[in-house]
């Protein structure tokens, strides 16, 4: 086995130093912007203060998409993109905001009945 001597070494160093340092520089614009989301979530859910999953979206292009933390307790799992999340009642606030943009666009009235638009409904009012 060949020994290095300290000046090899050296030159080994350096090769590496400026490897990594090409390496960082090439990154992509898209590869530096996930980065930046992804040291982001990651500090926030080390702090506990994150547990979920992130859609960005930019100019109508996915810019990043990620999963942190516990899908489920019982049994423990990790999420994943394709987790599935019991809503509740989270979502009622959201359907609500839009029909009020329905109703100031002059697409519906809140009086409507809503068999204007679901037509088989057979419930009455």
């Amino acid at each position: 086995m060949k020994i290095l001597k300290l000046h090899q070494w050296n030159n080994l160093v350096v090769v590496l130093l400026i490897s990594a340092l090409f390496l960082v520089a090439c990154q992509t614009k898209e590869q530096k912007s996930n980065n930046k989301y992804e040291d982001f979530i990651s500090k926030l859910y080390a702090r506990g203060q994150f547990n979920g999953n992130i859609l960005i979206v930019e100019n109508g292009v996915i810019a990043y998409q990620g999963s942190f933390g516990i899908g489920n307790i019982d049994p423990i799992d990790s999420l994943h993109i394709n987790s599935i999340f019991r809503l509740g009642s989270v979502s009622k606030q959201f359907t609500a905001m839009g029909i009020m943009l329905l109703k100031e666009s002059g697409k519906l009235s809140y009086d409507q009945d809503i068999r204007d638009f679901i037509p088989e409904l057979m419930y009455e009012g």
